[in-house]
């Protein structure tokens, strides 16, 4: 048998593991004692506690084998703690090494951050380029000292200080407002220009508007990199200015060219009223043909914008239209049909595709229709999705004679049809089967 102040003394014994070891223990006591004399804790505290006497009906013993269930499980408890409070103490440890590490790592970090802005705040304020930053209140918070040299303020005076509040021109100001609200909001860069008035000149500049993102995404400021374009305005505007003189100098040279070949027509033209020979006549109004040709290019020339390209169908509508009038009282039951895309082509290459559409689209008039039969001409001109250029003339007359080659044929016309095929780097099919069809094909540049 075993009485309350054996169990008393047991657990007063027993090693304490922590505060809450202790706290179960005075917990435990209270209990046992509550149980074995019938008085709780006040009652028993203090120096009336050796007065008291046992109530009669309670037992005065307990018995060990009611009691060891509880002693196991008091010792099961125990051990359950000071494994918890050593698990605790573990974590506590491995906590303790982690912050002690991400401190190093934090300092590392710190230190490599100073040495950066050491090392790059010297190449950001002797950058010829003005550098400022603004906040989201469009309140300046960093401009390198440049801009003193740029503009003659003094970069302390526009910290702080919002875009209305320096001294600029509304329109600037309003500008920048827009292209920096922009920024936050899109978060994008963006390019634009102004002008600002410094030192009684007036300076270009061109600004790189930068947002720049903090740990959340979100545009924290931005940054914008103002670089002087004065002196490229100024060579621009000497290069537009040179290159409209050049314009107006190749148009005058064009229209002079137009007026000599027309002045060059006129006299062939003379010479051919002057005799009365038909092959000479023939052979002078082919030459005036070709020459009036070359001179509806530099026509076309001199009224266009560019001097580099033409539009190729304005150009063969005037040139089928003025071969139609020149076959009109000869072949007036002809019908001269045109399906021209509309196509710019570089002037190397429309001058001999109009050389080679006039001279086929003659020999049609001239040889494909004897007695002034009824027929038609087809002249058709378009391109493909590889660039691919193609010329077609066609007729449904007597055709082209087999015996006739036009690789070996002592014919003018054909000779200087070869040889515009072959500066055009292209190739020239000619179908005999019914009338005759010539299809010419090359690479448009």
């Amino acid at each position: 048998m075993i009485d309350s102040y054996s169990i008393q003394q047991s657990l007063q014994t027993e090693p304490a593991g922590s505060e809450q070891v202790e706290m179960e223990r005075s917990t435990i006591q209270s209990q046992t004692i509550e149980q074995t004399t019938g008085y709780q804790g006040p009652e028993y505290q203090g120096p009336e506690y050796q007065a008291l006497e046992y109530q009669a009906e309670m037992p005065t013993s307990i018995g060990l084998d009611e009691q060891k269930p509880s002693i196991t499980e008091l010792e099961a408890e125990i051990k359950a703690l000071k494994a918890r409070d050593a698990n605790l103490q573990q974590i506590n440890h491995e906590l303790e090494r982690q912050i002690i590490r991400q401190a190093q790592d934090l300092s590392a970090l710190r230190q490599e951050l100073k040495h950066q802005q050491q090392l790059f705040q010297p190449l950001i304020e002797k950058l010829p380029d003005i550098i400022v930053r603004y906040d989201r209140q469009l309140r300046c918070i960093y401009v390198n000292p440049v801009v003193l040299q740029e503009c003659g303020i003094e970069a302390a005076a526009m910290m702080g200080k919002h875009l209305s509040e320096l001294m600029i021109p509304k329109q600037v100001c309003d500008l920048w407002t827009r292209e920096l609200q922009r920024a936050f909001l899109q978060k994008e860069q963006g390019c634009f220009e102004f002008s600002y008035q410094s030192h009684s000149t007036l300076q270009s500049y061109q600004v790189r508007v930068i947002p720049e993102l903090g740990r959340r995404g979100e545009v924290e400021s931005v940054m914008a990199v103002i670089h002087n374009v004065t002196a490229f305005k100024n060579k621009e505007t000497q290069f537009f200015q040179a290159l409209h003189e050049k314009e107006i100098f190749l148009q005058e040279i064009h229209h002079r060219i137009k007026n000599n070949m027309q002045m060059v027509s006129s006299l062939l033209n003379l010479q051919a009223g002057s005799t009365t020979s038909s092959s000479l006549i023939d052979s002078l109004s082919e030459a005036q043909s070709r020459i009036q040709a070359m001179a509806l290019i530099h026509e076309q020339l001199y009224q266009s914008s560019t001097f580099s390209h033409i539009n190729f169908r304005d150009y063969a509508e005037q040139l089928a239209y003025n071969l139609r009038q020149s076959f009109r009282q000869e072949n007036h039951c002809l019908a001269l049909h045109l399906d021209i895309a509309d196509i710019d082509l570089a002037v190397d290459q429309a001058i001999p595709c109009g050389l080679i559409m006039n001279e086929l689209i003659t020999n049609a008039f001239k040889y494909a229709f004897p007695n002034q039969s009824a027929g038609e001409i087809h002249c058709i001109f378009q391109q493909d999705y590889n660039q691919m250029c193609r010329l077609t003339i066609a007729d449904n007359g007597i055709g082209l004679p087999i015996s006739v080659d036009i690789q070996r044929t002592d014919s003018l016309g054909f000779q200087l049809v070869i040889a515009l095929v072959t500066r055009l780097r292209g190739t020239l099919e000619v179908d005999r089967s019914t009338g005759s069809r010539f299809v010419l094909q090359f690479m448009r540049v």
